[in-house]
């Protein structure tokens, strides 16, 4: 996705640059300057506008039980913040994010401050989550470093305690990145083994791979019942949730 739109700040840290960006209505965050990593609207921040984005976020579809408690591990400019505690104001939501000029851009620029009440954590996902011992409903894990995916985001260890960090229905939702399409067939089947064939996948138009990851038993993926929880969704977010509903119905081809 290249960036279009007027530099509003710049800064840089130990891994490289960060900009933002904007564009009439809405707001980007990059790492490198050539590819958006995080976009709002400005007069709706709590409207995803990617469509992995809008996937991520159907993972609520499958809660048993509304969401009381869930983990962020990559803050980028806080979307998914906004719109998880438009769906869910009382949700106690944790976000991790490693880089410090990352908050702060956040905080500043894509209205971090109005999103709702959450706790924002300086640190490494991997360290945090390998001696935390909170049972979460739901875990995001979606880990970039300048313009490619975080390994973390596939490394055993990092796995399990997202797995070990999960209630006994809780749900693990990750945005895979990879330029190969055999590479994302790989890490399918990877995740498949260490999650007992719990887990769906659903391919997105932008080129991403957004996996569902059950510490219970994996739902039916029925087309009405995503349809319905789309259309439900998507009219509190203002999100065409609907047009995306029927991808994840589809099974996964790892052929």
């Amino acid at each position: 996705m290249a960036i279009s739109g007027n530099e509003i700040y710049r800064c840089y840290d130990e891994l490289g640059i960060i900009q933002v960006f904007e564009n009439r209505d809405r707001r980007f965050l990059t790492f490198d300057g050539d590819a958006e990593q995080s976009c709002i609207l400005l007069n709706q921040p709590w409207s995803p506008v990617y469509q992995y984005c809008q996937i991520m976020l159907m993972a609520t579809a499958f809660c048993e039980q509304q969401p009381k408690r869930a983990l962020m591990a990559g803050l980028g400019g806080g979307s998914m913040i906004h719109s998880l505690l438009k769906l869910f104001p009382e949700l106690s939501l944790d976000v991790l994010e490693l880089r410090e000029q990352v908050i702060d851009i956040a905080q500043r620029y894509f209205f971090l401050y109005d999103a709702g009440k959450h706790s924002v954590i300086n640190e490494d996902a991997g360290d945090f989550l390998l001696r935390s011992d909170t049972a979460y409903d739901l875990i995001f894990s979606d880990l970039f470093l300048g313009n490619h995916m975080n390994p973390l985001q596939l490394a055993a260890e990092y796995m399990k305690s997202c797995q070990r960090n999960l209630n006994d229905q809780g749900i693990l939702v990750v945005n895979l990145w990879f330029e190969e399409k055999q590479q994302y067939v790989e890490a399918y089947r990877t995740l498949n083994t260490m999650f007992s064939g719990q887990l769906l996948a659903t391919e997105v138009p932008e080129g991403n791979l957004i996996l569902f990851l059950f510490k219970g038993r994996v739902p039916e993926p029925s087309h009405r019942r995503l349809q319905r929880d789309a259309r439900r969704l998507g009219k509190l977010l203002n999100a065409p949730l609907q047009r995306i509903a029927a991808r994840m119905a589809k099974p996964y081809n790892t052929t």
